[in-house]
């Protein structure tokens, strides 16, 4: 029998109308039901808050929160801090869960009392077709204290073997993890205005303090993807530079913890490899063909690549990519624009599928 200790689930919502519904039915569905739902309303101007005070009143559960827009950061933020749960975990409100997922993960930990983290897969919800995205090869993993660290925390700070692009940040998001709550004391999200992307340090911060961490691969969380290759009205290149300032931010706690030179090149690795997300974004914008080649022409002339290609090695990539990274290193960016632009092309014919 498991105990009933309440798990809070943080939901930040802002202008998700069309998908809000799936999202909190997901969660009042669940096989176990000692929750705390947390949805944070960060301004919406649709009818998102709405939907909110609907279910809401439906069901008791239910605390809803409305603020100014602040960011997604921010409304975590507010969740966090009006939460009352033994438990915490955090759901995307155009996301959804299986309806098994808390109960399993709940087992997990209420197992264990060293257990900080459970971790599980997710599937890519595309609008003709599902990606499953398994974090590890084996079904279940259990990481003690000292391999929550050397592994786990060193993967947030990036890959030191095994480097695959599109792989890289599968474990760094605050969604698809049931947390103790006791390890994210005074931990808070960074505004992604400072830093690009909050979920990385913020799970930084987290797993440092983590005892022990287990993976279970039998639920899921449901990552909304409606479109592969969505065009964006414009491409924010200040925006990209940005990550600039979460390394830093990292570079800083590697210092601050002493956690030595493995994770400072780790995090080198991952400087290099980010590349490839900042291009493809660029490539799939709707600015000119002339402007990505001058963007991206910027971008590699950037002095953090110049330093941190003295110290990437090409050795663990696989041909496609190193393909890629040395084009990067040779600052070939008309080739890289031109090659990354027709694939693109390729992609949204139907021809190229995701691996």
């Amino acid at each position: 029998m498991i105990k009933r200790e309440i798990v809070s689930v943080i939901v930040p919502v802002y202008n998700v109308e069309l998908y809000l519904e799936k999202c909190i039915q997901s969660i009042l569905n669940q096989t176990y039901n000692a929750l705390e739902i947390i949805i944070v309303n960060d301004g919406a101007t649709d009818l998102s808050e709405e939907i909110c005070m609907k279910y809401a009143q439906q069901d008791s559960r239910i605390i809803l929160i409305n603020q100014k827009n602040a960011g997604l950061s921010a409304a975590r933020n507010s969740g966090i801090r009006n939460a009352s749960g033994k438990y915490i975990m955090y759901i995307d409100s155009d996301d959804w869960i299986d309806n098994d997922c808390i109960e399993k993960c709940i087992k997990e930990i209420q197992k264990d009392e060293n257990l900080d983290i459970v971790l599980f897969p997710y599937i890519k919800e595309y609008k003709q077709k599902k990606v499953v995205v398994k974090l590890f090869d084996l079904d279940t993993l259990y990481f003690n204290q000292e391999q929550t660290k050397e592994f786990l925390l060193k993967s947030l700070f990036g890959p030191t073997n095994s480097i695959n692009p599109l792989k890289i940040d599968n474990l760094s998001t605050a969604w698809g993890k049931l947390y103790r709550r006791s390890i994210l004391n005074e931990v808070e999200f960074t505004d992604t205005k400072k830093i690009s992307v909050e979920d990385s340090y913020y799970n930084v911060q987290v797993f440092y303090h983590a005892k022990c961490c287990k993976y279970i691969s039998n639920t899921f969380y449901h990552y909304r993807k409606t479109n592969p290759i969505s065009l964006t009205k414009n491409y924010n290149l200040e925006k990209a530079y940005l990550r600039e300032n979460m390394y830093a931010v990292k570079r800083e706690f590697v210092t601050d913890k002493g956690l030595g030179e493995e994770f400072e090149n780790a995090l080198n690795n991952r400087v290099i490899i980010n590349l490839f997300a900042i291009i493809y974004g660029l490539v799939c914008s709707n600015i000119s063909y002339k402007t990505k080649v001058k963007y991206c022409k910027e971008v590699l002339n950037r002095e953090i690549y110049k330093k941190a290609f003295k110290q990437f090695s090409l050795d663990e990539l696989e041909f496609k990519w190193k393909c890629f990274y040395w084009l990067c290193r040779q600052k070939k960016h008309t080739i890289i624009i031109f090659v990354l632009n027709s694939l693109i092309l390729i992609k949204r014919r139907g021809v190229y599928s995701e691996k």
